[in-house]
């Protein structure tokens, strides 16, 4: 009886899929023109937002101190750098919520054209890498992708376990939960159980930083898996087309 031996696949192959399925997770999309103000209001939210995690840090790192050496003027510290990096972060906030202005009024006037730019972008951004795909090995393309959707599901998963599903609760009732929970925190007579005052929030706010990575890493997801369904709607008119003749 004969078999049929698989062939394998060559580092190369993986290699080039790979490289295609970077530039894919990592390209930047043109952005329109933005009047000056908004520029300005965006590199002033990133200092914020840079110097905000860093008071976050330090104050995580003082929280670990006081749990081996407690120190009522270490508390104080801690805790007062904790609500200034709190505060940062809320300001960021404030100011994204300014940014969105412009896009709020081209909704207002032109409720489709801001999503229609965002598609027209992502089409013309990724079509070379998408023909790229089409001329690689598929089995290739295929064992890349099985590799990539589970470390995507991996990511995830990891950043439930430590902050829950932040998209599905969202970041405001949170931080408002949070916020009534932190009352108990700060008088319990238990140390450690006050170093949860530092980490639940920085753990929720590094969960919606990585909300943007998933997404893209979705978008790369979604075009592997478009790349594989169109060679087979190829391959299936070929046939078609053979039986016919």
């Amino acid at each position: 009886m004969r078999k049929d031996v698989r062939s394998g696949i060559s580092s190369d192959e993986i290699a080039e899929v790979q490289e295609i399925v970077n530039q894919l997770t990592k390209r930047k999309q043109e952005r329109s023109k933005e009047p000056v103000w908004v520029q300005w209001v965006e590199r002033v939210s990133k200092t914020l937002w840079q110097s905000g995690i860093t008071g976050y840090l330090v104050a995580i790192a003082i929280a670990l101190v006081i749990s081996v050496a407690p120190s009522d003027a270490l508390k104080a510290t801690g805790l007062t750098i904790f609500l200034l990096a709190l505060l940062l972060i809320l300001t960021v906030m404030a100011l994204s919520g300014i940014q969105v202005i412009p896009l709020l009024m081209a909704l207002f006037k032109r409720p489709f054209d801001p999503i229609l730019a965002l598609v027209n972008g992502a089409i013309w951004a990724d079509l070379d890498s998408v023909n790229r795909l089409s001329r690689c090995n598929r089995e290739a393309v295929e064992y890349v992708l099985a590799q990539y959707r589970h470390q995507r599901l991996a990511f995830e998963t990891r950043g439930s376990a430590l902050a829950g599903q932040l998209e599905k609760l969202g970041l405001f009732p949170v931080l408002a939960t949070f916020a009534a929970a932190s009352t108990a925190l700060l008088n319990s007579p238990y140390q450690w159980l006050r170093g949860f005052l530092f980490l639940v929030p920085a753990f929720h706010f590094l969960k919606l930083m990585s909300l943007a990575i998933t997404q893209e890493m979705d978008r790369a997801i979604e075009l592997l898996e478009y790349s594989l369904a169109a060679r087979d709607r190829n391959n299936s008119d070929d046939e078609k087309q053979k039986e016919a003749a």
